[in-house]
């Protein structure tokens, strides 16, 4: 009887523990005219599908001293929602070392002007280049 009891509630704790989107591994690099940039984290932020107007948790990964970096959204690594993304990279000032002082300062920059595709049932590895220009004029961000 107390099998019966607590099976109920097992499955409903199972079923709180799974993200609502399918989710993929994403990993990658972010390099800015060619060289890793160390300074920021990336978020991919889900576009909207059909009639709704939300596409998901956004996924971050904070890039290390290679630029590399591993998006998570509900758990470390567990990669971003399958779809299309709005790229944005953000600044972390406190860990700016001598390289990444060519860029300017800023706070968030788009990555690309248009979506990147996160594909179901593979592991996603992205390199994203960005280029100085992107930035624009220093001290305007």
């Amino acid at each position: 009887m107390a099998l019966l009891l607590c099976l109920p509630a097992g499955l409903l704790l199972a079923g709180c523990s799974q993200a609502p989107y399918e989710l993929a591994p994403v990993t990658g690099v972010l390099t800015i005219d060619g060289k890793p940039f160390a300074a920021g984290k990336v978020m991919f932020s889900p576009t909207a599908k059909g009639g709704s107007i939300e596409g998901g948790k956004a996924a971050f990964g904070l890039l290390d001293d290679q630029g590399r970096f591993s998006l998570s959204t509900y758990r470390e690594g567990d990669g971003a929602v399958v779809g299309k993304h709005w790229v944005m990279l953000y600044s972390l000032d406190d860990r700016r070392t001598d390289a990444d002082r060519r860029v300017p300062r800023f706070k968030r920059v788009p990555v690309y002007d248009t979506p990147v595709e996160v594909v179901a049932g593979e592991a996603n590895e992205l390199t994203l280049e960005m280029s100085l220009s992107q930035f624009g004029t220093p001290g305007r961000r």
